[in-house]
């Protein structure tokens, strides 16, 4: 298996054992798979959103950790 291949399924596994039930947007599952070092690029691909969109809100929540 190529490292790409074994990266995702090691994402998704973990995306599998943490993420259990719904949220109540998408900035909070952006936020929650980020804590879970998934890269912005995954995250986009796996909620089917904008990669600058969820660079976006993971930008703002480090900001708002930051004060």
């Amino acid at each position: 298996m190529s490292d790409q291949i074994v990266n995702a399924i090691n994402d998704l596994t973990r995306v599998t054992i943490a993420i259990n039930g719904r949220f109540d947007s998408q900035s909070e599952a952006v936020r929650k798979l980020n804590s879970l070092a998934i890269p912005a690029s995954r995250i986009a691909a796996i909620l089917a959103m904008k990669q600058t969109d969820v660079s976006s809100i993971i930008a703002k929540e480090k900001k708002k950790a930051a004060k």
